[in-house]
């Protein structure tokens, strides 16, 4: 999956684009969101977990962004809610 969306810069770009449409529309919801986890929440799952309105976790919750391992970045821009 990263090699397909991270294959070049284009690609890095659009996909950018596609999850920040995604996580804003998630945040700007006129309706509360809510992110109840329970066990793993990684990559994508955390992004989506940040943009929701609260966040409900139980005691098996575990965070995690396994593209930094790889080396790839994540955009800060939706960690900073």
């Amino acid at each position: 999956e990263f090699e397909n969306v991270r294959s070049d810069r284009g690609a890095v770009a659009e996909y950018d684009d596609l999850l920040d449409r995604v996580l804003h529309s998630i945040q700007d919801s006129l309706k509360p969101s809510l992110a109840m986890i329970h066990g793993y929440c990684l990559g994508g799952g955390v992004e989506i977990a940040l943009a929701c309105d609260l966040r409900y976790c139980g005691q098996s919750a575990q965070f995690g962004i396994p593209a930094a391992k790889l080396g790839l970045g994540y955009n800060i821009e939706g960690h900073k809610r």
